[in-house]
């Protein structure tokens, strides 16, 4: 994943935006987020495409963490 260029991050940060706003208000609701949070947030597909697009983003998650 490396780092990205300050482009490459605002246009993710674009697109992800409506996800964070999501996400930032069950933050203050509940005062934490887990991993199920952010996968509806992110909106990942049912079935098989979504169990990728779920793998993916918890690869992500862990190369991060």
């Amino acid at each position: 994943m490396g780092n990205p260029s300050p482009t490459d991050a605002a246009s993710l940060l674009d697109r992800c935006w409506p996800a964070v706003v999501e996400l930032a208000q069950v933050l203050n609701a509940r005062g934490e987020i887990g991993e199920g949070d952010v996968i509806r947030a992110l909106r990942s597909p049912p079935g098989p495409a979504g169990d990728r697009y779920v793998a993916e983003l918890q690869s992500g998650y862990r190369a991060v963490s």
